[in-house]
């Protein structure tokens, strides 16, 4: 119950009360079924993810890796919930600008459980390639990362018109960085989706003025 308001609060942006109660779940539930079982795996990714969230790195990753440790030791290696702990480290090390190569790695070995098991066209399989090619294109491999954003584009299920129209404007971008620019500017009209509120139209706007400043 702890943990569950806790999630509510964090969805709520209060992340103070978030923190305190996701915490006192991490404690109770160590307290029920021991430091090393799943369910204490669960409430301490959920720790480690609002840290994760607030950008405290150096409190998200420790959890993080540990809730992996955790579900490699009582699960199967290919069950997807493993797969789901070594994504959010894989985020994490991304995120925290911390071992890339590392970051690489944990997220391939997610994305291909995630293709065994649930299937390539599973809205979490798409987010773990979009998470890859996040990555990617983060180091520089703008190559490999468009080959990705574009997958996980074409494999998107049900998501947010905003979010369709911001994996046109990365696709944009990536794009731009290989000179590619005719196919840079197609990328930004398809970035114009049916259904977005204003606020939302706006922010779109602002990047589509970036991008298009870069593409002339």
């Amino acid at each position: 119950m702890t943990g569950q308001l806790g999630r509510t609060y964090g969805m709520a942006g209060n992340a103070e009360k978030s923190l305190c109660f996701i915490e006192r779940s991490v404690s109770l539930t160590e307290d029920a079924f021991g430091p090393e079982h799943h369910e204490t795996a669960l409430r301490l990714a959920d720790l480690g993810n609002l840290h994760l969230y607030l950008e405290e790195f150096s409190k998200a990753i420790p959890l993080l890796e540990r809730a992996l440790r955790i579900a490699e030791q009582q699960l199967d290696p290919r069950h997807p919930l493993v797969a789901i702990r070594m994504r959010d480290v894989a985020n994490a090390y991304y995120r925290g600008g911390g071992n890339i190569i590392k970051a690489v790695k944990l997220a391939k070995k997610a994305l291909a459980v995630f293709e065994e098991t649930l299937g390539p066209e599973h809205g979490i399989t798409s987010e773990s390639v979009k998470l890859l090619a996040d990555i990617y294109h983060s180091a520089g491999r703008y190559d490999i990362a468009l080959r990705l954003a574009q997958m996980a584009l074409s494999t998107a299920k049900s998501i947010s018109p905003l979010e369709i129209s911001m994996r046109h404007v990365q696709i944009a971008v990536l794009f731009t960085h290989l000179g590619q620019r005719g196919e840079a500017s197609k990328s930004i009209e398809r970035a114009h989706v049916d259904g977005m509120d204003e606020e939302s139209v706006s922010a779109l706007g602002e990047l589509v003025k970036a991008i298009k400043g870069r593409v002339r």
